[in-house]
């Protein structure tokens, strides 16, 4: 009795496992739904060697038939894919054999025993090439699970080593299990992730304790997700979230499938507390349209009837120009909740006709702090596009269904994942991000006249956004901004030519560099009061762009700020030479970089809290 109540508590353990691995649990507030769906492929690698007996063969199969009883088998779910070896490979069945759970099963039962060796380490090899391949069905963003069931040790144990080693390099989890006193701990703790090994005496127990067990794994008694942010679906979707839906209106979308989507649109909605959750939607063909802003002050009931009196219109598939309109107008600041997560469900069964404005138009929002979730519908829909539009992880922010039916098997997990993003905290600028230990100056410098007016805005509007997020209460903290050279070397005078090859000559001349004056007067005038030391902190911020002349003249005079003052630099566009910017930089650390003046905003930010 003892002996069969430890082989019960380690299968459940075994089984415990895989269902934490697939991440299934972390929903229980929707328990019934959820703990049945998750996008993974699951590799089960059988022992069919002669070690192992046709009626313990039987209960592997089994064992596995009654596992695969507990998960939603679909695909845009769980797809189950079985090999058997011996001292070969037998791969009864793919991935995308079987989307049907009852024929799944069916086809699990009758698996034949062989009889043979252990190649385990070919496998291995095998499930790692050829089962997880496209081909034979595996999916880019599932999650990868292998499951090895074993009575006996392999023939080849380095390579057995070698291809678990490279199994989980490509991103496959493995779960070790062995039966009986042959299995080695040594090998079997080679095979698996981690910890995730597990060995038993028999498989009597197999048949007896799936059903109560999987019960218990998805209910409110189940053991905790080990992740900071589980949580139930209540504490959720109470989130600050302002939340956009963008429609797909094109003429590829029938007058009834567009119903279906405006309907599973009201259901996500239902989801949301209307007291945390702002909803927004646009409309997008050739044309977009606002359909529905943020601030739209309408309750939940007023939302739904809204949504659902929308009508299709007509045109192309011009994404990149809403996701613009997106980026532009949906968040404006007169509407803004710093705390709030910015969120985009964009819907599409097609291919957009500008994929590379798509593309860039998607990059530019997701630096905005929005976060995108994409959704193709049907197989026109383009999946490399949905990637490229969908936040990062991909699998958790890129969905793709079959049918316009279908969209209810990604409902909650569309949910859970929209209300689990977290507001960018670069917008969250009423709460204090940066304070410093003592009195410090901070002065930002940069050449307006020669970066333009257009640039200079822009290098402001980041300066603003540091300003907000410094504590001036705690301590003596000033920040000054020095941009205007005032310098009188670059005019001409009439007086200063006769002849028109003396104008030429000074046309031609090198301007005076800006960057060296303002760092000079900065030296003069703004160090002059305060030395460097251990009560107070000089900072020196310098703005460069590919406009940047007279790059030594200029890091002379950076190199002398850099006797009283901390002196950091931000290089600014991909023309701009990092080896030219160095310079300027009294070590590697004090240089940062930001890709665009698009992106300048938040990577100043980024910065600052390094600084500080």
């Amino acid at each position: 009795m003892c002996d069969k109540h430890s082989n019960m508590e380690y299968i459940s353990k075994i089984l415990h496992i895989i269902i934490i691995y697939l991440h299934i649990f972390h929903l229980r507030g929707i328990k019934a739904v959820v703990c049945r769906r998750q996008m993974t492929d699951i590799v089960f690698m059988l022992d069919s060697s002669y070690s192992m007996h046709p009626p313990q063969f039987q209960q592997q199969l089994k064992f596995v038939a009654n596992v695969v009883d507990h998960f939603e088998i679909s695909e845009n779910e769980v797809q189950v894919g079985i090999l058997t070896f011996t001292h070969m490979v037998h791969a009864n069945f793919h991935l995308n054999s079987f989307l049907n759970k009852k024929k799944l099963k069916e086809a699990i039962l009758e698996i034949p025993y062989v009889g043979g060796g252990t190649n385990t380490g070919e496998a291995l090899y095998y499930g790692r090439t050829k089962m997880f391949s496209k081909k034979f069905g595996s999916r880019e963003l599932a999650e990868k699970l292998i499951v090895v069931i074993t009575d006996g040790i392999s023939e080849n144990q380095t390579k057995t080593d070698s291809e678990a080693r490279l199994a989980k390099l490509s991103g496959i989890h493995i779960i070790a299990i062995g039966v009986g006193n042959e299995p080695a701990d040594r090998e079997l703790q080679l095979i698996a992730t981690d910890e995730s090994v597990f060995k038993v005496d028999n498989f009597d127990a197999l048949d007896t304790i799936v059903e109560s067990l999987s019960q218990h794994t998805c209910s409110d008694e189940s053991p905790p997700v080990q992740n900071d942010q589980a949580e139930t679906f209540d504490e959720c979707r109470k989130r600050p979230v302002d939340l956009f839906f963008i429609l797909d209106n094109s003429n590829s979308i029938w007058s009834e499938n567009f119903k279906k989507v405006l309907n599973f649109i009201t259901e996500v909605v239902s989801h949301f507390d209307p007291t945390f959750t702002r909803i927004g939607v646009i409309s997008y063909s050739d044309d977009v349209h606002l359909m529905l802003p943020l601030d739209n002050q309408l309750n939940r009931t007023e939302i739904t009837k809204k949504i659902m009196g929308l009508n299709q219109l007509t045109g192309g598939t011009e994404t990149a120009k809403a996701l613009r309109y997106l980026t532009s107008y949906g968040f404006l600041e007169s509407q803004e909740r710093p705390e709030a997560a910015r969120v985009a469900l964009i819907f599409t069964d097609g291919k957009s006709k500008k994929p590379g404005e798509t593309k860039f138009a998607a990059t530019e929002a997701k630096k905005q702090g929005i976060h995108i979730l994409s959704v193709g519908i049907e197989e026109q829909s383009d999946f490399e596009e949905l990637k490229e539009i969908a936040s990062e992880p991909k699998n958790k922010f890129m969905f793709h269904v079959k049918d316009y039916n279908a969209l209810a098997t990604i409902k909650e997990r569309l949910v859970m994942n929209t209300c689990q993003v977290q507001a960018d905290w670069r917008l969250q600028t009423d709460k204090y991000i940066c304070s410093f230990p003592g009195s410090t100056d901070v002065t930002f410098i940069y050449d307006s006249s020669a970066v333009g007016l257009y640039r200079s805005k822009i290098i402001r509007k980041s300066i603003s956004g540091v300003v907000k997020i410094v504590d001036f209460n705690k301590n003596n903290v000033k920040i000054g901004v020095l941009s205007k050279t005032c310098s009188k070397q670059n005019n001409i005078l009439f007086s200063d030519y006769k002849l028109k090859s003396e104008l030429i000559n000074l046309l031609n001349a090198k301007t005076s560099d800006g960057l060296s004056h303002l760092l000079r007067k900065y030296r003069i005038k703004y160090q002059k009061s305060h030395h460097k030391t251990s009560s107070h902190r000089s900072i020196a911020i310098i703005f460069v762009d590919d406009s940047l002349n007279f790059i030594g003249t200029a890091s002379k005079e950076a190199e002398r700020t850099a006797f009283k003052s901390d002196v950091y630099v931000m290089s600014i566009g991909e023309y701009i030479s990092k080896e030219e910017a160095e310079k300027l930089c009294t070590s590697s650390q004090c240089l940062f970089h930001s890709e665009s003046y698009n992106d300048l905003p938040y990577t100043v930010l980024d910065m600052f809290k390094t600084i500080c």
